[in-house]
């Protein structure tokens, strides 16, 4: 099996299992009216199986979620499946209508044989960059909030069933 990537910038490629890859590719795009820049660059992971059946995109076809992925933070095999974990950014919904409220990702639990969604974390503020480090179990074992305008941080860990917070630093601390 050959593909090509065309205009796209391929940027990582990862196995999901022993009979599928994961292709990771970003593409500079355009933007409309309302938006602050005239492009940006979007990220899209394509699941491809190695014994010829169809592939397919991360999110493709899932008309709530918009831009693509925004951010890649594992694949885990449990409960006999295997799952990735990606970012994407979620619609609003108001009145039926689907809208662009908040470009914060939030954490999605894909599996890797089919294509079904499952959120399993909110977003963020808009004002703050959040990541995410998942267990094997497919759980969200701790996570990193960055606010960018003041530079500080914020490490949560997640034990059993409540989080607590674990480190925090302003950008003018010291270690």
């Amino acid at each position: 099996m050959v593909s090509g990537v065309g205009n796209n910038k391929l940027r990582q490629i990862r196995w999901a299992g022993e009979d599928q890859v994961v292709v990771w590719v970003s593409a500079t795009t355009s933007l409309g009216i309302g938006f602050t820049a005239d492009k940006v660059e979007l990220s899209n992971a394509l699941v491809i199986p190695v014994d010829g059946r169809k592939g397919w995109t991360v999110f493709g076809g899932k008309g709530s979620i918009t831009g693509g992925v925004r951010g890649f933070y594992g694949i885990e095999q449990h409960d006999g499946r295997w799952y990735g974990y990606f970012g994407g950014i979620t619609l609003e919904q108001d009145r039926g209508s689907a809208y662009l409220g908040d470009t914060s990702a939030e954490l999605y639990e894909v599996d890797m044989a089919d294509g079904r969604i499952r959120r399993i974390a909110r977003r963020a503020d808009s004002t703050i960059d959040r990541d995410w480090l998942i267990n094997p179990d497919g759980t969200v074992a701790a996570s990193l909030d960055f606010m960018s305008k003041d530079g500080s941080w914020k490490i949560r860990m997640a034990p059993a069933r409540s989080w607590r917070r674990a480190e925090t630093r302003s950008a003018a601390s010291a270690w």
